[in-house]
C-alpha cells in the first residue's frame, strides 16, 4: 500500500507494522551511517547508527535495531517482495498493489520496524534523502475463541462436596503420605543396619 503523509505518525505502542522508504544518497554517502555489526549478534541485517537513523527520520528516541538500511542487490535471487512477505511477515495480498514499484526499486532502502519508536508516539519528518514506499502491516493474531456451551463450563456448575465429606478424605490421603514415608524411613534404617 503506498505511503500517504499519515503513514509518517506512529501511534504510541504501535505493533506489527513495516515503514519502507528508498533512499537517495550515494554509497559513499550512506557508508559512515552503518553501525559496525556486534559479532555476538546473529543478526546480518545491516542497521543504521543512532545519529544516522534520527537524521535520516527526522526524529529523535529512535531503537537503530528497529531500523533495516541495506542495498537492493543484496537482495539478490530473493527481491525485496519476498523479503517483506517471507522475512518480515506482510501478506502478499498487501504487497501487490505496489508490486512493481518495488520490484524497480534500486540502490539503498531502509525499512522502519514498529519496534524502532520504542512504543512512543512520534512524528517522522524525512527530508529529500528519504522517500516513503508504503507502510505495511503483518496480520494480527485472532485472540477470539467460540464462547464455551457446556454445562460444565458454567461457574459453580460441579457437584458440592459437604466439607465434612472434604476433611475426611483430606484426612485419608494425609495419613497414607504419613504411612508411605514411614515405610520409607524404616527400610533406609534398615538398609543401613545390614
Amino acid at each position: 500500500m503506498t505511503g500517504t503523509a499519515a503513514d509518517l505518525t506512529v501511534p504510541e505502542r504501535e505493533t506489527g507494522r513495516v515503514r519502507l522508504f528508498a533512499v537517495n544518497l550515494s554509497d559513499a554517502d550512506i557508508a559512515p551511517m552503518i553501525a559496525d555489526p556486534d559479532p555476538a549478534h546473529p543478526d546480518p541485517v545491516p542497521h543504521p547508527t543512532a545519529p544516522a537513523a534520527a537524521r535520516l527520520l527526522g526524529t529523535d528516541g529512535l531503537d537503530p535495531s528497529g531500523i533495516e538500511l541495506f542495498p537492493v542487490k543484496d537482495l539478490d535471487g530473493l527481491g525485496l517482495v519476498d523479503y517483506l512477505a517471507d522475512g518480515h511477515g506482510i501478506p502478499r495480498d498487501q504487497l501487490r498493489p505496489d508490486r512493481a514499484r518495488l520490484m524497480a526499486l534500486e540502490g539503498h532502502v531502509l525499512l522502519m520496524l514498529s519496534a524502532a519508536s520504542r512504543d512512543q508516539a512520534m512524528t517522522l519528518a524525512p527530508g529529500a534523502d528519504l522517500t516513503l514506499i508504503g507502510t505495511y502491516g503483518r496480520p494480527r493474531t485472532d485472540w477470539t475463541a467460540a464462547p464455551l456451551d457446556s454445562a460444565a463450563a458454567a461457574p459453580f456448575s460441579g457437584a458440592r462436596v459437604p466439607p465434612r465429606v472434604a476433611r475426611a478424605e483430606a484426612t485419608r490421603r494425609g495419613g497414607i503420605l504419613v504411612g508411605v514415608v514411614m515405610a520409607l524411613i524404616a527400610l533406609a534404617l534398615i538398609w543401613m543396619v545390614m
